[in-house]
């Protein structure tokens, strides 16, 4: 039998994992898009956003899920009240029970890097550091 830390542990930052007890939650995902409409899990292009799975039919396997869900970031549901996607995830995702409830997050890339995600007054960027920002734009500017 294993032992329940072994199959618990994960290299997940605790920033990335936790939301505050009792909120309700979303499963974020921070994606981005450059200029020539290309979509990407990071913000120096290394891996695309993946529109199909690695097995037969573009399904997805379990350790493509897994990468996927790496990236993702757990924020209380109201968070991003307001925000609406500049566009969806792949119509692919949507045959996946972990991949169809992700929430996509876009930050446009531009030639000195990503810009944060704007939406009504708010904007969002990530930092590396203090993870998930989301601040009103007065906030942003001072």
């Amino acid at each position: 039998m294993a032992d329940l830390g072994v199959l618990s542990h994960n290299d997940t930052p605790e920033w990335k994992a936790s939301t505050r007890l009792g909120a309700d939650s979303d499963r974020l995902l921070c994606c981005y898009l450059d200029g020539d409409g290309q979509q990407w899990l990071d913000p120096d292009r290394r891996i695309p956003l993946p529109q199909r799975g690695s097995r037969h039919g573009g399904r997805f396997s379990n350790d493509d899920v897994r990468a996927i869900l790496r990236e993702t970031i757990p924020v209380r549901a109201d968070l991003l009240k307001g925000y609406e996607p500049a566009m969806s995830l792949p119509a692919s995702w949507g045959d996946n029970g972990w991949l169809k409830e992700l929430r996509p997050l876009w930050f446009p890339i531009e030639a000195t890097g990503p810009m944060p995600a704007a939406w009504g007054r708010r904007m969002a960027r990530l930092d590396h550091e203090l993870g998930l920002e989301v601040l009103s734009t007065e906030e942003a500017r001072s």
